[in-house]
Parts: structure tokens; sequence; C-alpha cells
């Protein structure tokens, strides 16, 4: 009878430490589920936040073409396209002791200046003041690269202040230039171009779309960064909402001129 007393109370003994044991392994199960679930909420609340901070700061800008003006004389403004006539012509140096003349700083410019006229070329001119000092630079499209020459009268020469590719890029304005990237390696980039008070040119904002290949799943399928910074998820109503106005600068962007246009009678 004692021997049955004992084994009873050890079946009730091994029944207890089980029923401990699943509720203990069930409150832990409740206590990880409750953490990821504050854990998940965290993590949307911390995004939706950065979210909100980058719209208010897109929607905060002056997303408009910028056109410096230029209160020259016209004696002013006959120095400076003789000046850049003559660059093109390369009579003028650059500043580059390696590369003293356009034809050889690297921007396909031409070899010879009545090349500027063959069709194979098709080089489009911007003569506006390009970077705000209310003065005039040169700004060139040949098809490869876009450039921005800056004539400096008292030292006669002149320097290449902006480079880039033509094949991505859109001179927009007063120290604004567009960069298109069509779709490459499975996404889209388009880059907000412009020229800080320092005097360089900074990615103001940059917008990425991404098309994965079938079946690769992402968190987001669009992001959104500011000068340089983190960028950002989000969905792509808001994405559309925001790079709209950039797109928008590119269809009212500064036009083109052509040699005639600029240079007129000195040709």
């Amino acid at each position: 009878m004692k021997k049955k007393s004992i084994a009873v109370l050890s079946i009730v003994f091994i029944l207890l430490f089980i029923f401990i044991l699943n509720i203990n392994k069930d409150n832990n199960y409740y206590e990880k589920n409750i953490l990821t679930f504050e854990n998940d909420n965290l993590e949307k609340t911390s995004k939706d936040e950065k979210v909100t901070e980058i719209c208010n700061k897109i929607k905060s800008m002056d997303i408009t073409i910028k056109e410096s003006p230029m209160n020259l004389s016209n004696e002013t403004h006959m120095l400076y396209k003789q000046a850049y006539l003559d660059i093109l012509k390369n009579k003028i140096p650059s500043s580059y002791n390696d590369n003293p003349y356009i034809k050889d700083i690297g921007i396909h410019a031409p070899e010879k200046f009545e090349d500027y006229f063959d069709d194979r070329h098709h080089v489009s001119f911007y003569y506006y003041d390009l970077d705000g000092d209310g003065l005039p630079e040169l700004g060139l499209d040949n098809g490869f690269d876009v450039s921005i020459i800056k004539y400096y009268p008292d030292i006669n020469k002149f320097n290449m202040i902006y480079a880039g590719m033509s094949t991505y890029q859109t001179i927009l304005g007063t120290g604004q230039i567009w960069h298109h990237d069509g779709l490459h390696a499975g996404h889209v980039r388009d880059l907000y171009i412009t020229l800080n008070g320092d005097g360089k040119w900074v990615t103001s904002v940059e917008f990425e779309e991404y098309f994965p290949e079938p079946g690769l799943k992402l968190d987001d399928y669009y992001y959104v960064s500011i000068n340089g910074n983190e960028e950002i998820g989000m969905g792509e109503e808001i994405f559309r909402e925001l790079i709209t106005p950039f797109l928008e600068l590119k269809k009212n962007a500064i036009p083109a001129m052509s040699m005639e246009e600029i240079f007129g009678e000195l040709l």
C-alpha cells in the first residue's frame, strides 16, 4: 500500500512538472510574440515618421527652374561671346597645364572648329548664367558629355566647372542639372543635382525605382534620399507624388541654343 502511494505521488509530481513546463513554454511564446509585435510596430512607426519627414522636406523645396539674370552691357556680352568663340576655336587655353585647350580636356570637343557645324556632332549650347554669379557661362551638350565652361577675363583662360554624361543628364537652369539613368541593372535612377553655396555640384535628391527579377521580393520598390542621406523606402503613390515636380522641371528646362543664335555676326 505504501509503495502504491509513493508511485501515485511520483506520477502526480511528474504530471505537475510537465504542466509547469508547458505553462512556461506558453508564456515564453506569448512574450516572444508580444515583443515581435511591438518591435514590428516600432519599426513601422519609425519608417512612417521617416517617410513623413522626407515628404515635408521635399515639399518645402523651391522646385522651379532658376534663370539668373545677366544685367550686362552689350559690350560685355560681346566680350564673353568672342571669348567663348575663341575657346571653341582652341585659341584661348584652359588653366589646366596638361590639357590646354577645349579639344584636350576630355569632353569629346571637335578637333577643328568647323566640325561644330557637322551634323554628326549635334552640339547644343547654353549661353546663360549657369552658376549664379551674374556672368555668362557656356554649356555644351554634344551627345556624349554635358559640360559647363567658365571664362575668366582677368587671366584670359577658362575652366570646366561641370562635366557629366549627356546620355543621362540635362541642364535645367542656373545651378540645376537632371540625371536620368533608365532601366539599368534592375532599377531606374533619377538625380536632382544642384550647385551649393560652396560652389560644389551635389545630389540634392535621389529617386530609385526597382524592378527585381521574377520571384525576387523586396521590402520596398521605391526609395528617396536627400543630400546623400539614408534612402527611405515608400509606397508607389507617395513616390510618384514626390518625383512628379522634378519631372516637370525637365519639361520646362532652359532651351538649348544653336551656334548662330549665340554668336551671330561673330561667326
